[in-house]
């Protein structure tokens, strides 16, 4: 069984960085090859790997994992 560590030893900083429209492509494939480039870049572990939200014409959201 592993050692028992404290929760906030196993927290990451998620705060270096942040989610604006103002830093984004207006174009979503442009922005999606932005981030796939940087995970590879960052040796991600399974970098396709990844939440997919939509929402349907309602503005009912809808996620899924997806590999």
């Amino acid at each position: 069984m592993p050692e028992n560590k404290d929760i906030q030893s196993l927290r990451r900083d998620y705060r270096l960085r942040s989610l604006s429209e103002k830093d984004v492509d207006s174009n979503p494939m442009l922005q999606f090859e932005s981030w796939w480039n940087e995970a590879i870049q960052n040796n991600i572990v399974e970098p396709n790997a990844m939440t997919l939200a939509t929402c349907d014409s309602s503005g009912k959201p809808s996620a899924r994992i997806v590999l």
